[in-house]
């Protein structure tokens, strides 16, 4: 409104000095004054003009701004309490957790087992457990005894495992000839020089493995395979003392080789143990063992 009431004083003003100057024509210094009065007033009221409206631009600008900040502020308020309207592809899914207190590290279910303040294990157990329990390992030494008494062996044995399942090797053998062995004479060439026989000699070795487990806290019975072999020599003399300084020499017999079963029941008491065992088919043979676990 004032800047319309501005325009309409401005084109009266301008008017009157129209008509002054073309109809009343005063002297030429009095023309000189007015136009120069004319055009400086002229100027200024132009310059005041634009910066009124300048001024009412920025006003009405801070005023439209504050409205809107207003009523965006009036709509956050009022949108507070209404669910958001958001695209399908903007929607974004937190499963709520699913805890549980109780935590098996033998069930690693990384769904129930979750974090909690008061279970601190979840997913899969830091520490996998053992499949057999901690590990046990013995050794030890052993003796059987055959039909023949004249064949008694010696030797060791280990086993590996756990308290209550295990693996046992053993090696065992009789004691080894004394006698001049040729293996290069044959029996017809002993009958040819007419030695006298002196008997033969045999020696049995074998080599266990078995599998054992725990039957009571103290008792763990066992059962495996038995590979055994029997050498046998034949022994002969030789009258000239020239095969041996004794004159006693020995050649080659009949061996035997097969494979029989074998079990038998160890004993256990903290780290000491024992055992006895059976061999089956023939030959047959009773053992006995003593050894230590770890």
């Amino acid at each position: 409104m004032l800047i319309y009431i501005l325009n309409i004083w401005m084109s009266v003003v301008h008017n009157f000095f129209a008509i002054f100057d073309k109809y009343i024509r005063p002297k030429q210094k009095y023309q000189d004054f007015i136009k120069k009065f004319y055009y400086n007033y002229f100027k200024r009221t132009t310059m005041k003009k634009y910066t009124i409206l300048t001024i009412l631009l920025s006003v009405l600008s801070i005023v439209s701004f504050g409205q809107s900040e207003f009523e965006e502020k009036q709509q956050k308020r009022f949108d507070r309490y209404q669910r958001p309207s958001n695209p399908p592809s903007e929607v974004i899914i937190v499963p709520t957790p699913n805890y549980n207190s109780y935590f098996n590290p033998y069930y690693p279910n990384l769904y129930y087992n979750r974090y909690t303040p008061y279970n601190p294990y979840y997913g899969i157990p830091a520490v996998t457990p053992r499949m057999f329990g901690n590990t046990v390992v013995s050794m030890g030494i052993l003796s059987t005894i055959g039909t023949d008494p004249s064949l008694p062996t010696f030797g060791m044995y280990g086993t590996l495992g756990s308290e209550s399942v295990f693996f046992k090797l053993s090696y065992e053998g009789s004691r080894i000839s004394g006698y001049e062995h040729y293996n290069n004479i044959t029996l017809n060439d002993v009958y040819g020089w007419g030695d006298d026989s002196r008997g033969k000699f045999q020696r049995y070795s074998s080599l266990f493995l078995g599998i054992g487990g725990k039957a009571t806290p103290t008792i763990y019975p066992f059962l495996g395979a038995n590979f055994y072999q029997m050498e046998e020599d034949l022994v002969f003399f030789d009258e000239f003392k020239i095969l041996s300084e004794d004159g006693e020499y020995s050649i080659n017999g009949l061996d035997k080789n097969g494979l029989n079963v074998r079990g038998g029941i160890m004993f256990r008491k903290n780290n000491f143990e024992m055992e006895t065992n059976l061999t089956l088919m023939n030959p047959a043979r009773l053992g006995f063992g003593i050894g230590f676990n770890f």
